[in-house]
């Protein structure tokens, strides 16, 4: 067999092995399009979370603005608001 012959066959391998290696690592490979993969799946969750989040707020918020119990029961909650003539009487436990 040629010289040649061989030449031909190293450099065929040599490219063979560069595009498989660019296919696997490089920039635009399988490992970047798992990790890309990964980081979208990330996303998609946290925006998942926001979206559920965003929609019980949208529903405080109609509350707020047309329940007027549910006005006066967070003013309570978070506030310590009373009504008029209401008292208040604070018991201490004994340890």
């Amino acid at each position: 067999m040629p010289i040649k012959f061989y030449i031909n066959q190293i450099i065929i391998f040599a490219l063979l092995a560069l595009i498989t290696y660019q296919t696997i690592f490089g920039d635009k490979g399988l490992i970047h399009l798992k990790q890309l993969e990964s980081e979208l799946n990330n996303i998609n969750k946290i925006n998942d979370s926001l979206c559920s989040e965003n929609k019980s707020l949208r529903e405080e918020i109609a509350l707020l603005k047309h329940n007027d119990l549910y006005i006066e029961e967070k003013a309570r909650k978070e506030l310590g608001l009373i009504k008029n003539k209401e008292i208040i009487y604070h018991i201490k436990k004994n340890k």
